[in-house]
């Protein structure tokens, strides 16, 4: 186990975050991204094919 946690801390997780203002009234957006990977997630609470009610 130590040996796990001794490679964890050498090398952190690397990743970003931004916030994104998108249609004229500025409501959020936000990407989150793994560097190593490329891959990303977007989240858009607001998305009509996301709404309850």
């Amino acid at each position: 186990m130590t040996e796990q946690n001794d490679t964890q801390e050498s090398s952190p997780a690397k990743a970003g975050a931004i916030i994104v203002p998108v249609t004229l009234f500025e409501q959020n957006c936000t990407i989150i991204w793994d560097e190593p990977s490329k891959k990303a997630v977007v989240i858009d609470p607001a998305s009509p094919s996301r709404r309850s009610g």
